[in-house]
């Protein structure tokens, strides 16, 4: 992007797109969720090292809350991610009525604030990219035609 914008200063033509802006934002939340997923994984890697032992209940809910969105963002939907903000909400908040340990409660956390930062990403990139071939320039720009998909078959 940065050498784009650099180079269309010496282009005569000054053909700039009209949604680098756009694109802008979607690679800032790209990289936003790579930290996060990093800082999540790192979390989950540390808890092991030390043998910590989750609690079932917390365990089994925050998986189905990490599935659901993975499959949101594998189908480009923006819907369940509302669900999955919310139910984030629920579980930190009946987790902190519990009186966990300080080291527990830090580690849960830290995975729900990462989880929640991953979900709030999410939703503005499907959003994004479920309008990405939304005008006639930027389907031309954007979409990977069908027969670039799959690989040429012979009868």
């Amino acid at each position: 992007v940065r050498q784009a914008q650099e180079s269309s200063r010496l282009n005569p033509r000054r053909s700039r797109p009209d949604d680098l802006e756009e694109i802008v934002t979607s690679l800032h939340l790209l990289e936003q969720a790579v930290a996060e997923t990093l800082s999540l994984a790192r979390t989950v890697a540390t808890s092991a090292d030390h043998a910590n032992v989750w609690d079932d209940s917390f365990r089994s809910e925050w998986r189905r809350l990490l599935t659901t969105t993975a499959s949101a963002l594998d189908d480009g939907d923006p819907e369940p991610l509302a669900g999955v903000r919310d139910e984030l909400s629920r579980l930190g908040a009946g987790l902190s009525t519990e009186g966990l340990s300080a080291s527990v409660w830090q580690e849960y956390g830290g995975l729900l604030v990462n989880l929640r930062n991953i979900v709030d990403t999410a939703d503005g990139l499907t959003r994004w990219t479920s309008g990405a071939g939304s005008t006639p320039r930027r389907r031309r720009r954007y979409d990977v035609h069908g027969s670039a998909l799959r690989p040429h078959r012979r009868r």
